[in-house]
């Protein structure tokens, strides 16, 4: 019994999913070098450049919820969950490459 005041039941099936095609990548470079400034100095610098994307699954079998849990746009009191829970998804997390990207050319152009 999901509300014990009411008496009401909630009850939700899922599709079966055997095989979720999860898609994932990870990109990374490093490079160093060193630079003998005198006999009794030297300077060593490297740099590390990492990519990893956001996992998508070609099933779209991520959900998420539509606002954050403890955010005040979060309000279950009048609304049924299943409205407050985006299903069927291929990304797993919120998207931020537009933002990144547009970040970084703007950095650019700025520069």
């Amino acid at each position: 019994m999901t509300n014990p005041d009411t008496g009401s039941l909630y009850v939700q099936n899922f599709t079966a999913l055997d095989v979720a095609h999860i898609r994932f990548y990870n990109y990374g470079i490093y490079a160093q070098d060193e630079w003998r400034v005198k006999p009794n100095l030297t300077v060593m610098y490297g740099i590390r450049l990492d990519r990893s994307n956001n996992p998508s699954c070609v099933d779209n079998c991520y959900n998420n919820l539509t606002s954050q849990f403890t955010g005040s746009a979060f309000n279950t009191a009048n609304t049924s969950y299943d409205k407050v829970i985006n299903t069927g998804l291929s990304q797993a997390y919120y998207s931020v490459d537009a933002i990144v990207s547009s970040a970084a050319r703007r950095h650019r152009l700025e520069s």
